[in-house]
């Protein structure tokens, strides 16, 4: 996990960060999926960017 991943977590769920961070440590199912779905993106996003970088050399 990094920095703001929380954060965004619980503005995707409409909620409070503490609120994401306890759903997170109790393991509920929206959190889980939530977080796997931002772990998965960044990646992409990464994969994408770095991409794109090695095509303009």
């Amino acid at each position: 996990m990094r920095p703001g991943d929380l954060l965004t977590a619980s503005e995707m769920l409409n909620i409070t960060s503490d609120a994401a961070r306890m759903r997170l440590n109790r393991g509920k199912e929206d959190m889980l999926y939530v977080m796997e779905k931002i772990f998965e993106n960044r990646k992409i996003l990464i994969n994408e960017y770095q991409n794109s970088l090695i095509d303009k050399i």
